[in-house]
């Protein structure tokens, strides 16, 4: 079990052990404010280990020419 300081640091956990949101149920009548969030692992985690280190991100750059 693990304890977090903050609702940040937990989700940022998860991501990194390969944990993605599928669904969120909405809260409880009987106790208004409690949700419920389930995970589902998203890669095994013998990948993780691998793509953590040689992930990269490609962006492109879009420009919008206007004509006169």
């Amino acid at each position: 079990m693990r304890d977090f300081e903050e609702e940040y640091e937990a989700w940022s956990w998860l991501e990194q052990e390969g944990w993605g949101l599928v669904a969120i149920e909405p809260p409880d009548p009987v106790r208004p404010g409690a949700c419920k969030y389930y995970f589902k692992r998203q890669r095994p985690p013998e990948y993780l280990t691998k793509a953590s280190t040689t992930e990269t991100h490609a962006t492109v750059k879009l420009e919008r020419r206007e004509r006169r």
